[in-house]
């Protein structure tokens, strides 16, 4: 197995989908989602029991010392990014990935045409950056 996030660090490995028209007419929804999956990436951060606590409740069948390894290494991979993680930077090297890949035809789409950054600007405007 491999690990994209180590190999490939710049690459957005999960993100959120929604359709421009949505993103327009329920912007506040938009917004409230986005924060609280931000504070739950930063609660996971600042209280990592919390990781295992919940994961625990909602995974029961799961060893416990696996949920620990899996939160280790998602901690130390950075994989829950505490301020969203789709700057121009990162996107911009994940469009190039695709297409590097042959999944994506060059040139087909942009940063502009791809990501929304509003919600997220939006966001840690209001509870800061960390």
């Amino acid at each position: 197995m491999i690990s994209y996030a180590k190999i490939f660090p710049q690459l957005i490995g999960s993100m959120y989908f929604s359709r421009a028209d949505y993103l327009q007419k329920e912007a506040s929804t938009v917004d409230s989602v986005t924060e609280a999956i931000l504070r739950a990436h930063r609660n996971a951060e600042e209280r990592p029991a919390s990781v295992r606590e919940n994961a625990l409740r909602l995974l029961p069948e799961t060893k416990p010392e696996l949920i620990d390894a899996i939160a280790a290494s998602y901690k130390d991979l950075r994989i829950w990014d505490i301020n969203g993680g789709a700057g121009k930077e990162r996107g911009e090297a994940s469009i190039k990935f695709f297409e590097d890949a042959g999944l994506l035809k060059k040139g087909a789409v942009s940063f502009a045409q791809s990501f929304d950054t509003g919600s997220i600007d939006r966001v840690l405007k209001k509870i800061g950056r960390k």
